[in-house]
Formats: structure tokens, sequence, C-alpha cells
């Protein structure tokens, strides 16, 4: 499973420099897991730095993975992960919030 936070999908989306973090949990959409609130945040920023027809275009591409409420179990996720491996094993797997 492969949650990545909005920051991390912007850094992905934009082609900067951490983009290559991104990829591979992004790009693998079987495993993918993307919050609601996450597309929310995603497109309200590209809307106010680019435009209505760019961000429609890559929210269809965030829902290429599971869509999911952000509940209370998917929100500790990361903190149980972090606890259980350490921070470095977080970073290379995903990216949260």
């Amino acid at each position: 499973m492969n949650v990545v936070d909005s920051s991390g999908w912007l850094s992905y989306l934009a082609g900067s420099d951490n983009a290559a973090a991104f990829a591979r949990p992004i790009e693998d959409t079987h495993e993918l897991i993307v919050p609601r609130i996450t597309i929310t945040e995603v497109f309200k920023y590209i809307l106010r730095q680019r435009g209505e027809d760019m961000e429609l275009e890559y929210i269809v591409y965030m829902e290429q993975g599971k869509v999911v409420p952000l509940d209370s179990t998917l929100s500790t996720i990361p903190f149980m992960i972090r606890r259980e491996h350490g921070p470095k094993w977080l970073g290379m797997r995903a990216s949260f919030g």
C-alpha cells in the first residue's frame, strides 16, 4: 500500500527535483491509495496556479489509484510504519504529511 500526500503529488506532477522519490509509489497504481482530501488539496493548488483545464487532467491521473475517505485508521498508518520500521523506510515507500 502506498499513500502520497499532496506535497508529494505536486512535486511529482510538476517534475520537480523530488519527483523521482514519488514516482515509484505513484506509478504503482495497484498499490496506490489516494485519500479524497489529497485530491481536494491538489485540485485547489493547481486551480490557483494553472487553471481549470490542467487540474482536471491531474485529478483523472490521481483517480487511477484507489480513492478512499481519509479516516482515523488510514491517517494513523504512517505513524505505525515509522515506529516499526523507522523514518528511512517510510521515505522510500511513501510520503505522508
